[in-house]
């Protein structure tokens, strides 16, 4: 017995580590894309939102999102919800309204 887990444990733990490092290196991989790889569980006030970006699974990220920009971070949401829609309808009104006046988009910000 003593010679089974002297060949199973050391390969157990090596097994362990790089499932570690492969793990994190798709975590890295999806930060350094800035993909969204879950949603926002709080909705996002429209008071907050500068702008947004649309990221679809298609493309190189594999979560269909909104990503609404604040003063100070990102906000990745479903872009099902109810919420968000709202929030869309809202920033589509807007840049309207402010197309009409002569307005740059750089001004919604």
């Amino acid at each position: 017995m003593d010679r089974y887990y002297k060949k199973t444990v050391p390969t157990a733990v090596v097994l362990l580590i790089l499932i570690n490092i492969f793990s994190r290196c798709l975590v890295t991989y999806a930060h350094d894309l800035d993909c969204c790889v879950s949603y926002s569980k709080k909705p996002l006030a429209i008071k907050y939102v500068r702008g947004f970006t649309e990221q679809r699974a298609n493309e190189v990220c594999h979560v269909d999102a909104i990503i609404f920009h604040t003063k100070s971070h990102a906000v990745c949401a479903d872009p099902n919800d109810v919420w968000v829609k709202r929030n869309l309808h809202y920033l589509s009104i807007k840049l309207q309204k402010m197309s009409e006046r002569g307005h740059t988009t750089a001004e919604l910000i």
